[in-house]
């Protein structure tokens, strides 16, 4: 009973927490102010409270508020907290329209937060709460102000760009509705008749233009979380010191943005990213990985055949000579179509690899003849031949769909090969033969 405070006890206990509170917000704002006399009681109570609520998330060695200036602060919470996170708008309803009466509302979306709120439950890119958020893309770089119209059954967004053009999205988020069509406002008329009267309300109005040049890393190191992000939605590279200090939000969408990474960046990147990296990379045409990168790209099996014909058909187009590092890495199997369509142009270290695999492939074609159906199309034509040739001297069983596959002329070296061997033509070989005898006879 001795550990039980009495009521009085408990109540000095509070008023002397509350005291000691009171006094180190009060001290931390006369130190916050010392640095930089603009700051707002706003300003600052954001940042004291976010850290209070949050502070046991945070690492032991981050957990005093003392330590911190105002833009350590500012800066450490942004990172950990993005605002429109911790917003306090939580639904439509809060967010005053800019017009309304009986059948249409219209908001002005002027900050990426009212754009989520508004657009919930819809599928454009400006309302997704993760980092692929394309808000800030339309709204600065593009220089589009963005309004969000409600009618009683239906969700539009509006998008007025600098010329007074108009841009239509509807809930579909398809065809001509995607907000990359242009529209005259006769036209919008059409599809939302609430609009009537109401072309005045949507005006254009400049977008935040302060990230049009490249800044150096102390600058953007003391960029608020989202001014990182209208800095990246700029679509500026950032310096493997700008990546570093990124969280995996806006590293994501740098990634998605289709940036490419140094060495540097890319080990700081978690492996979930890593491979997102390299699908974008891959996936987006001509490209040249270095050798970290391509070692990850080739490590695991179910990878290792996707990558490998993406690269493939990379390399077709480009008519571009693998290093002897690639050589090392890529199946060659996976390449094969490749060194085909490209012998003219293959180097000599590329030639006598082509050679080797190719002995290696049918020294194992002889050794093991049965072939799953996916095996077989992975052989090039020469190939199907030989393992085709290989199974009649061993007398197995194959399918004729593998015989049906093949060119025109191997189907006659085929039929020919059996016939030199008095070996019985199946019925879709003697069918081929009885109906293309002129092939035959033309020695093809």
């Amino acid at each position: 009973m001795k550990h039980i405070l009495s009521l009085q006890d408990f109540l000095l206990k509070e008023s002397l927490v509350l005291e000691y509170s009171n006094n180190l917000i009060m001290n931390l704002k006369k130190k916050f102010l010392a640095e930089n006399p603009t700051l707002t009681d706003d300003q600052m109570d954001y940042y004291i409270n976010t850290f209070d609520k949050h502070k046991d998330r945070f690492d032991i060695k981050d957990r005093d508020i003392n330590k911190y200036s105002f833009s350590k602060l500012e800066h450490f919470i942004d990172q950990k907290i993005p605002r429109y996170k911790s917003s306090k708008i939580l639904s439509d309803n809060d967010i005053t329209p800019l017009y309304e009466n009986d059948n249409v509302k219209i908001y002005l979306a002027d900050t990426k937060m009212k754009s989520i709120i508004l657009g919930k439950g819809t599928s454009w890119c400006i309302s997704r709460r993760d980092s692929s958020n394309m808000y800030n893309t339309y709204r600065d770089r593009e220089n589009k102000t963005i309004y969000f119209v409600y009618t009683n059954t239906k969700k539009y967004v509006i998008l007025v760009d600098s010329s007074n053009k108009y841009y239509l999205a509807d809930e579909s988020n398809s065809g001509d509705f995607t907000g990359s069509e242009t529209f005259t406002f006769q036209k919008i008329l059409k599809i939302i008749p609430e609009l009537e009267s109401c072309k005045k309300y949507f005006k254009h109005y400049q977008g935040d233009k302060s990230f049009t040049q490249k800044i150096s890393n102390l600058k953007f190191e003391e960029l608020s979380y989202d001014d990182k992000d209208k800095y990246i939605s700029y679509g500026h590279e950032l310096t493997d010191a700008q990546y570093y200090i990124l969280d995996n939000d806006l590293k994501s969408k740098y990634i998605n943005l289709g940036h490419k990474l140094t060495d540097a960046s890319y080990v700081e990147t978690i492996p979930r990213l890593q491979k997102r990296y390299l699908d974008i990379q891959i996936d987006g045409g001509p490209t040249r990985l270095s050798e970290i990168q391509l070692s990850d790209l080739v490590k695991q099996p179910a990878s290792l055949v996707l990558y490998s014909r993406k690269l493939e058909s990379i390399l077709i187009q480009l008519r571009r000579n693998l290093t002897d590092y690639e050589l090392t890495l890529i199946p060659f199997e996976y390449l094969k179509n490749y060194f085909l369509s490209n012998y003219r142009y293959l180097n000599d270290t590329e030639k006598e690899f082509y050679k080797e695999n190719s002995d290696r492939i049918r020294k194992e074609i002889s050794e093991k003849p049965e072939l799953s159906s996916e095996e077989y199309l992975t052989l090039d034509e020469s190939e199907q031949l030989l393992y085709l040739q290989q199974c009649v001297d061993n007398d197995i069983e194959y399918s004729q769909g593998f015989f049906n596959i093949l060119t025109p002329q191997l189907k006659v070296r085929f039929i020919k090969y059996k016939n030199d061997k008095q070996i019985e033509l199946s019925y879709s070989e003697k069918h081929y033969y009885e109906n293309n005898k002129k092939l035959f006879l033309e020695g093809f």
